[in-house]
């Protein structure tokens, strides 16, 4: 049984293999200071970038700019539905009030990557291969240096996390700009 990250330090993995009593895999595109108390066996862990965050004497550095990038794709492919907090005594799940995330924007995001993803493949997918730094590249065209982003997009960026030390409310393109 495998899983699917987008950047993990393993606290799902571990979680996961607590609960169903199996070993678990994981693919990611990214780890963060692992091996680690969550996951020390590095066999059955997939990683396309490797660590790209250590941590030394509690602080947290980063290797790769992908790191901060990440947190996009994150957000953009988190749940519409709000963070997970557990279950009810029905056994639905229970998520963060105030913690969903617009739908509507999120959407049209997912759409506008799938589309352009597409459309890359079918010009340029016969010539070009597709390597993880070639894909780092792509994203890191959200940087300010290579875009200029509207003003009502930059607004929309804005959710709520509300376990940020920051405050509640961040805007996610001040993160990875």
């Amino acid at each position: 049984m495998c899983i699917f990250d987008v950047i993990t330090q393993g606290t799902l993995v571990y979680g996961l293999e607590k609960i169903l009593d199996k070993k678990m895999g994981c693919i990611t595109m990214a780890t963060t200071s692992m091996p680690n108390e969550y996951v020390n066996d590095m066999d059955d862990v997939y990683s396309l970038y490797g660590n790209v965050n250590e941590k030394v004497d509690g602080k947290v550095f980063s290797l790769n700019d992908f790191s901060v990038l990440e947190q996009f794709l994150e957000i953009v492919y988190a749940s519409k539905d709000g963070q997970f907090a557990g279950f009810d005594d029905d056994n639905k799940v229970l998520t963060v009030a105030g913690s969903e995330y617009n739908a509507e924007l999120l959407d049209k995001v997912q759409a506008g990557i799938d589309e352009f993803i597409r459309e890359y493949l079918e010009i340029a997918g016969k010539f070009i291969e597709v390597s993880s730094e070639f894909a780092l590249q792509i994203l890191r065209l959200i940087y300010p240096s290579n875009s200029i982003l509207a003003k009502d997009i930059y607004k929309a960026m804005t959710f709520h996390d509300p376990y940020r030390d920051e405050g509640e409310f961040f805007n996610l393109m001040d993160q990875i700009c």
